[in-house]
């Protein structure tokens, strides 16, 4: 715009003024009032008319000076104060009627509610209008007056005012309730976003020169300069010195203030702390002077350090034995806190001239990040060193220089009151390391449980340690006083457990024998660690393998023996290890409440298994339909293959469960089976009502094979251990087996035979069963009749 241009504007402006305010508000209602004595309604509007025309004309004005400023750049500072006048006279006027309206002379004719109503809809949108020509001449003044207070290098206020026309032009948005032109609000919006990058840009640069990280080398130190901070720093095109406090103010008003401490603390624990703790012989030295503060990392001699130790040695293994490596743990400790405390205080120092929010904000974003590496690498290693009895000293030297170290940064603003996590890490380091070794054990149990090992291996009293009668070192079994070994309850049965639940029961005894070299609370977190892993196999195996264990009976075997003999080591393992536990838990030391559980679990298992294989026996049984008409060569080829496949069944349950179970559970189980077969056969012959001769012999010649296989599925059993023979051990542990005997010799004796046999006592038919086969057998006759008179 040419200067001829900007000379016409300012005489409009002039002219316009001079006939809009000619005539005021006040001076309107005077003249009412001087001519005809009294207020009217004609008066009332021609106020309201005048004002909203004065504004009309304001905001036209106001509207070209804004357009022309900010989109073409004309300077119109000499519009400003005008505009701010006539604003304020337009405010000046709006209150003078409302308040007239309300309370004043106006009142007097402004007394029906819909007047009231028009008088308000029509001062509301008055008042609106002025609201945005007075926030446009804020925004205006604010940004006429950003570059100065950047040449002044008054960076906070211009962030400042920055903000605060942000949140104006916010209000602004043409779609909102009280916004301006569209027009007007781009350009407004548009210079605003210049002068913020442009901020932004000029704070990003002296941010850089006023914080310097890198390894750059120390001039007089021998060492590396790896921080520095200045007080103050040059601003762009060195026009002023800007003090950091200005600075950081500025960053925060401009929202980049957390991403620059966030940057701060990570460069930290890059070039300080992180090489502090990882390698202890380096230290650092601070220099100050009234515009700098530098951080200096150098080396010192005879320090425990990670990168000068031995492949493969640890701390602990070094320190051996003696008081001497304990002594230097406590040192090093103390050493390097010091370190990390003057590069706490130098962050203080530098930020000191700032809010306190300022320095808590360095200092809790590194914290954040430091405290987790300090008892990594510093607090950890050296307590597991400590941890003994002897050396409790130690213990209380390290936790004395944590606990100062912590109480000297709080001291110095950087972290609150609430951050203690180092001294509440040392006092509870020996509950830590037991919760780690608690976890520790589970993690490495649930291993065990997850590796599927299926393979057995056989137990045996003598070979097992623990438990009352355990194995001394020559391997002989020791007895007590009350009673032979192989009566008591506790001995363990021979048989064939999982690798898993041997190698379970190994790995609990491990770790209870270590309990004595270890602190109380940590032997207590270990004998509870034990119990849990007892825990983890009932939760786990069970359910994981529950498929398994319900379809192949061999799996089932195996996972009832494992039970058994977690519960039979549990009787005696609590009271084995009390004594390295804490005297009050002595008596509560014990593991015998898991032990019903362990037994519940075997047995149920088991019982299913046998329930499922009975009632698969009872189906096959079931497909004879019967002993009847086996005279017929269809029907007896028919029930000969029916008990072959039973016996094919029971002899497959005995050779997978032979080698697995211990004996008399293999018995018990085995000859549960074969009794129920036996009885369904049984339950044939005494239900036919008739047999042909042919049939006897047919019958005879159906059970041959059961009386030749079944007594063989247990004898061999009890032969290999010492005891009875086949038919002794089947009429022991084959409840049916007696009564089988006796029916297959009834199938093939004479009258008077069975019934001297019946009256002697030796017959194991009941008077019942034995009439019942002599009415089938024999036919009706005087001797019968005599007969079946004597069994009674």
């Amino acid at each position: 715009m040419s200067v001829a241009q900007h000379s016409s504007s300012e005489g409009w402006w002039e002219k316009s003024s001079s006939s809009s305010n000619g005539t005021t508000v006040a001076q309107i209602l005077q003249d009412v009032l001087a001519s005809d004595g009294k207020l009217t309604r004609e008066a009332l509007d021609r106020c309201v008319e005048k004002i909203s025309r004065r504004i009309d004309e304001s905001k036209a004005h106001i509207y070209e000076t804004v357009n022309k400023h900010y989109s073409e750049f004309v300077n119109a500072l000499s519009f400003t104060e005008n505009i701010q006048a006539e604003v304020d006279g337009l405010v000046s006027d709006l209150e003078t009627i409302d308040a007239q309206a309300r309370t004043g002379k106006l009142a007097d004719i402004v007394n029906s509610a819909s007047e009231q109503r028009v008088l308000a809809k029509k001062l509301s949108a008055t008042k609106s209008a002025i609201v945005i020509l007075q926030k446009l001449c804020r925004i205006d003044a604010s940004l006429r007056q950003f570059d100065n207070k950047i040449e002044c290098g008054q960076y906070d206020a211009a962030a400042e005012g920055i903000e605060f026309v942000d949140s104006l032009v916010q209000q602004l948005e043409p779609e909102s309730e009280n916004g301006c032109d569209p027009k007007i609000f781009s350009a407004v919006r548009a210079d605003l976003r210049r002068k913020r990058s442009k901020l932004r840009g000029q704070l990003e640069e002296m941010w850089r020169h006023a914080v310097v990280w890198g390894n750059s080398s120390g001039a007089d130190s021998g060492g590396q300069n790896v921080f520095q901070v200045t007080s103050t720093v040059a601003a762009p095109q060195g026009r002023v010195e800007v003090p950091l406090r200005v600075l950081t103010a500025a960053l925060s008003h401009v929202g980049m203030w957390n991403s620059k401490m966030d940057k701060f603390a990570d460069n930290a624990m890059k070039h300080i702390f992180t090489p502090l703790l990882d390698n202890h012989n380096q230290s650092i030295s601070v220099k100050n002077n009234q515009k700098l503060t530098a951080i200096v990392l150098s080396h010192c001699k005879d320090s425990d350090t990670v990168a000068n130790r031995p492949k493969g040695k640890s701390a602990r293994a070094l320190r051996g034995k003696g008081g001497n490596g304990h002594q230097k743990d406590a040192n090093t400790v103390a050493a390097v806190f010091k370190s990390m405390l003057a590069a706490f205080e130098s962050f203080a120092s530098a930020f000191q001239s700032d809010s306190e929010g300022s320095v808590q904000a360095v200092g809790l974003r590194v914290w954040e990040r430091l405290h987790g590496r300090v008892i990594e690498r510093l607090l950890q290693p050296r307590l597991a060193s400590a941890t003994q009895r002897t050396h409790a000293e130690h213990v209380a030297a390290i936790t004395q220089h944590t606990t100062a170290f912590e109480e000297s940064v709080r001291t110095l603003g950087l972290v609150g009151d609430t951050h203690t996590e180092l001294s509440q890490y040392v006092a509870g380091y020996t509950v830590h390391v037991a919760n780690k070794q608690r976890q520790d054990l589970l993690d490495t149990a649930r291993e065990l449980l997850n590796a599927d090992n299926f393979n057995t291996v056989a137990v045996r009293q003598d070979t097992e340690r623990g438990g009352l009668f355990a194995a001394d070192n020559d391997g002989d079994v020791q007895t007590t006083d009350s009673g032979a070994l192989n009566e008591s309850l506790y001995k363990l049965p021979a048989c064939h457990v999982s690798v898993t639940a041997k190698s379970l029961v190994d790995f609990a005894y491990d770790n209870l024998a270590e309990m004595g070299c270890m602190e109380p609370e940590e032997a207590t977190m270990v004998f509870y660690g034990v119990r849990d892993v007892f825990d983890l196999y009932r939760a786990i195996v069970p359910m994981k393998h529950e498929d398994m264990f319900s379809q192949v009976p061999q799996l089932c075997a195996v996972f009832h023996n494992d039970c058994f003999y977690i519960a039979h080591h549990l009787l005696t393992m609590g009271h084995q290890h009390r004594h390295a536990l804490p005297e009050a838990l002595h008596t509560a030391a014990t593991f015998v409440d898991m032990v019903p559980a362990f037994r519940e679990l075997g047995e149920q298992s088991f019982a299913r298994m046998l329930g499922k294989q009975r009632q698969q026996l009872a189906d096959t049984l079931a497909d004879a339909k019967g002993l009847a008409n086996t005279s017929d060569d269809a029907r007896f080829e028919h029930v000969q293959r029916v008990i072959q496949q039973l016996l094919h069944q029971l002899s497959r349950l005995a050779s997978v469960w032979r080698s697995v179970l211990p004996v008399q559970v293999f018995l018990r189980s085995i000859g549960s089976l074969a009794s129920g077969v036996v009885a369904g056969v049984l339950d044939g012959v005494f239900a036919l009502e008739d047999m042909t001769s042919v049939e006897t012999l047919k019958l005879r010649t159906l059970f041959e094979p059961m009386l030749e296989h079944i007594p063989q599925l247990l004898g061999k059993v009890t032969t290999d251990n010492g005891g009875e023979d086949a038919t002794a051990a089947a009429l022991r542990y084959i409840a049916t087996w007696g009564k089988f005997i006796d029916v297959y010799e009834a199938l093939d004796a004479g009258i008077r035979d069975l019934t001297m046999r019946f009256k002697s006592g030796r017959s194991r038919l009941s008077a019942a069963e034995l009439r019942g086969i002599i009415k089938a057998i024999f036919t009706n006759s005087d001797l019968r009749a005599k007969c079946l008179a004597d069994i009674k």
